[in-house]
Formats: C-alpha cells, structure tokens, sequence
C-alpha cells in the first residue's frame, strides 16, 4: 500500500475552519474527505470511542463516533491506540483493513497519523461543543440564546424566507412574584417550562426559534402562519413543578407584543418593533397581547423626548401640585371636605401633559423619586400658607413610589422636608402603594414607625389591585387603607363585586383600619359603600383633581 502522504492529511484538517463552532459541521467536514484517502490507502474502518469522567463519579460517559466504516459488514484487522485525555478520561481510536490484509509497517505509519489526526479532532470537537453551547444557548433553560437567535434569523435572510416570519417578543407576568411567592428554585423550574413550551411549539410548527433575551424576556421566531395558533397557545401555557414533595401546576401568563416581518427589515428592527409592542401591554391594563403599528413609533419617540425634557422640567418647577378633595359621606344629603390627594401635573410650553404620558416615563428612568420629595415639600408649603392666611387645611396625602423603601434614608429625608418648613404634621399623610414583597413589606413597616413617631399618618394605596392583600392587612398598622378603583368600578349593581367588596370592608373596620375607596363615579358606588360601612370616598363624583386656587374654593 502507498504510504500516507501527510499533505492529505493536512488538506483535510485545512477545510475545518478555525472559526467552526458545530461539532457536527467538524465531523462533517471529517467525514466527507478523510475516508477518501483512508480508502485509497486500504483502511475501511475508522472508529473513535471516548471515555469521559462523570461529574461527582467513577464511572465514565462513553460516546462512540463512527467515521468510516467500508467493511461491508465483514470482520476487519483492526489496531486500537489509546490516547488519555487531560480530563482524566481516554479515546480509544481502531483503525481497520480487510481481514485478508496484514499490516505493513508503512500502512501502520499511516493508520497513526489517521489516529492522531481522530484524537486531535474529537479533542476539537469536544472543546467546540462546549463553546458551541456556551455561545448560542442560555445556561439556565437551554433554549437558544440572544446570539442563536440572530444566527438562525441570518440564516432565513440568506435563504429569502425572512419575511415569511412573525416575531414575538414575551415577557412573563409576575416572574418577581412568582420567586417571591415559591422561592427561587420553583420561580426557575416555572422559567424553564414555559422556555422549553414555547420552543417546542416554535420549532415543531413553526419552523422557527423561541430564544431567551435575559431576565423574564423571550422572543419567539414562527411563521406568519403559525402566529394565531400560537398567541392561542402561549395563553394557556401549564407548567407542573413540585414543592417539598408536592406537585402543583401553573398557568404561566405572558404580555406578548408580535410583528410581522416585511420587506426591508432587518434583524434588529424585526425585533425592536416587537419590543416596542410589548412594552405598550405594561400601560394597558387587561390587554396582555399587542400587535405592533407603525404609529407606535412615534409614540416610543415621543416618550423618549419627555423623558430627556424631565430634568430640565424640574429646574424649570413646570412639575405642579394638583389636589383631588377626599369628602366624608356619611351624611346622604352633604358631602363634608376631609382631605386632598397631591397629585403631580407636568405643564409644558403652556399645556398640560396627560399623566399616563410621563409618569410610565419618571418611574422608568427613577425620577419619581424627585418628584415625590418635589410634590411633598410643595404640600408643607401650601399648607403653611393657608394657615397664614387664615384658611384650616385639610390633612393632604403626598404619594411616595414603593421604590423609595429601597432607600435606609428615606424616612429622614421626608422628616428633613418637614423641619425645614415647620409644617404640623396632623395636616400630612403619606400613601405609599401596598407592596407582596416581604423586604419591601419589613421596610414599610419600618418606616411607618418612623412617621407614626413624628405625628405622620400613613397610608397604603391600590389596596386590591395586588396580590398579598390579606398578608399586608395582618403585618402592617397602617392608618388608612384606599380601596383601589379596579375593585370599586363594578360595585352598586348587585353583582358578585359587591359580595366581595361588602366583605372586605366588613374585614377591614373589624381589624380596626380607616377606609378611603377611591375612583368612585357614580351615587350607586357611594351609596353600596355607605350603606356598607365605607364613608370617605375620592372620586369624579365629588371632583376631579383641581389647581391649587380651584381646591382653595372646596376649603
């Protein structure tokens, strides 16, 4: 037989890219051009068996990887040479020629290179699967990644299928309260069950991808075909995890907003539009799926412009404190005046700024908490002046975000406002949204003490409109609990709304709690909650939020 002639060899491993990541594309390559020289040269079987440590084991992981195999079923001549690996482990490489052959010292020479160059490429192809995974799969669920995804979209562009694609970009409701409410392990197994789900569907029907961006965020990569079936499929996605030997099973809800991929677009605008869509779900109660419209483009730029005009807005004090009158109605025929909500109001170049625009836009990039400290010392200021000129305010309620209980210095800053401007603390009330967390729930109870001490009522907002209502009303003394107008809405037409809120307030006067119901709209709300034992309401009924000069008329 001819010697093996070492340019072949070289030739070969020439065609495997040093910039291939696939394992199979490296066998691939391999298994193409490799037997053709081995052939030539009279081996008909190349085989490679490797043998790997398993983790926290003695035993080995075997994997056996078949490269030529021209024996036509007949037994062969085989050499076996052992490589050890640095692992611990070993590959066995055989090589193998007709059974009627004998093994000449040249063909033994060759069949050594031919086993070095199997070592050395299953060593390869080991390493590259590791980083083949680590680049295009996330860790934690083992869908792809960030950077599969734009590898599969490239590949649909090179193909011209791009545009018969829809993408969906998914956010998961409620992971925070999820791994608050089972732990961070059950919050991850309830990750990776809706992860694995919506990757099944995206490759088994529709042709696509389903990859993890980070966090709670995915994008789903289908068909446009395929989108109905799937928005109908993700809305019902069931994942069973079991707790302390426990199985349970979860409806995994997601906001999804979708777009339809057109001629000209490009990977990142395909997914920046369904990006777009999603976020608009956030400030759109009930509605968890969106699909994505061009006039929301301009929406998005528009949000961007007030967020880069806030800081200059606050130098400017075009931030403005409007109050909405709370009134006592337990007289039927008399509505009495018993407090005001602050609320902020953005006036810009002469007109009013709509509140569900920038307030999204302060809470977002943090600014509220500015704001909250703005409003709250315009409040002591007000109500001073009043005094002053001979008017007796109402208590105001100043609303501070929950992000502030993040902050050990909070209660300080608020009793620094209050000092410097020697306001009696009968008149203010601070309303701080009811929080599920139990940190946010240890800092508030921490806080509350804090104003309590100083004379300060508290008061927690949305009650209703959250999750753990029943264990923030056991744990926390706060003065006044407001029923949030989510709850209020449907109450007064003898439906189940009214058993349920009939019962809440009942609970709430036997633990000894203040009750404001706000949003109430209607003399049938007041009415249900008057005769139902809830006697101060806030609301379009009695008044909207009013300029100061406006509210100085109710006083």
């Amino acid at each position: 037989m001819e010697r093996l002639v070492s340019t072949d060899f070289y030739n070969i491993l020439s065609q495997i890219s040093v910039q291939e990541m696939d394992p199979e594309n490296i066998f691939k390559v391999f298994r193409e051009t490799m037997p053709r020289v081995a052939v030539s040269r009279g081996i008909v079987l190349l085989r490679a068996t490797m043998y790997e440590p398993k983790k926290r084991s003695r035993e080995m992981n075997v994997t056996e990887v078949v490269l030529l195999d021209a024996s036509g079923g007949e037994e062969t001549n085989n050499i076996e040479l052992e490589y050890a690996t640095a692992n611990g482990g070993r590959v066995i490489v055989v090589s193998g020629i007709k059974r009627d052959e004998i093994w000449t010292t040249e063909c033994k020479e060759d069949c050594y290179v031919l086993s070095k160059a199997i070592y050395l490429l299953v060593g390869r192809a080991k390493t590259m699967s590791s980083l083949y995974n680590l680049m295009f799969y996330d860790q934690l669920t083992g869908i792809a990644n960030e950077t599969g995804l734009n590898r599969f979209m490239g590949t649909t562009i090179h193909k011209g299928k791009f545009t018969s694609y829809c993408s969906n970009f998914l956010n998961i409701k409620n992971m925070k309260l999820l791994n608050s409410r089972y732990g961070d392990a059950a919050g991850n197994i309830i990750m990776n069950g809706f992860a694995k789900a919506i990757d099944q569907f995206a490759s088994t029907e529709g042709s696509g991808i389903a990859a993890r961006l980070g966090g709670d965020n995915f994008l789903v990569f289908i068909l446009q075909e395929k989108e109905d079936e799937f928005l109908q499929f993700v809305s019902n996605i069931i994942v069973p995890y079991e707790v302390g030997g426990e199985k349970h099973n979860i409806k995994v809800e997601s906001r999804v907003g979708y777009y339809f991929i057109k001629a000209g677009d490009g990977i990142n605008e395909c997914m920046r539009n369904a990006d777009v869509a999603v976020k608009l779900t956030r400030n759109n109660d009930g509605i968890n799926v969106i699909k994505f419209e061009e006039s929301m483009k301009t929406h998005m730029l528009k949000m961007k412009q007030l967020e880069q005009n806030v800081p200059e807005a606050i130098a400017n004090k075009e931030f403005v404190v409007y109050y909405q009158p709370k009134v006592d109605i337990s007289d039927e025929g008399n509505f009495r005046l018993n407090g005001a909500e602050a609320l902020v109001r953005w006036v810009r170049d002469g007109e009013m700024v709509p509140p569900g625009e920038f307030v999204p836009v302060l809470e977002k990039n943090g600014l509220i908490s500015l704001i909250d400290y703005y409003v709250f010392e315009q409040v002591c200021i007000d109500i001073n002046d009043w005094i002053a000129r001979g008017m007796t305010p109402v208590k105001v309620s100043s609303n501070f975000s929950r992000r502030h209980l993040q902050d050990k210095d909070f209660a300080s800053k608020v009793e620094a406002i209050i000092r410097k401007h020697n306001v009696d603390t009968k008149y203010l009330e601070i309303e701080i949204t009811e929080s599920y967390e139990d940190e946010d729930m240890n800092a508030l109870m921490a806080f509350e003490k804090s104003m309590h001490a100083i004379g300060v009522h508290l008061t927690v907002d949305d009650f209703g409109n959250g999750f753990s209502s029943i264990k923030m009303i056991k744990n926390i003394v706060a003065d006044t609990i407001k029923l949030d107008k989510s709850i209020i809405d449907g109450i007064g037409n003898e439906g189940a709304d009214d058993i349920i809120v009939s019962h809440i307030i009942q609970m709430l006067n036997k633990l000894g709690k203040n009750i404001i119901a706000e949003g109430v709209e209607t003399k049938e709300q007041a009415n249900f909650l008057r005769a139902n034992g809830c006697n101060n309401i806030q609301g379009y009924l009695f008044a909207k939020p009013c300029a100061r000069d406006v509210f100085e008329s109710y006083m």
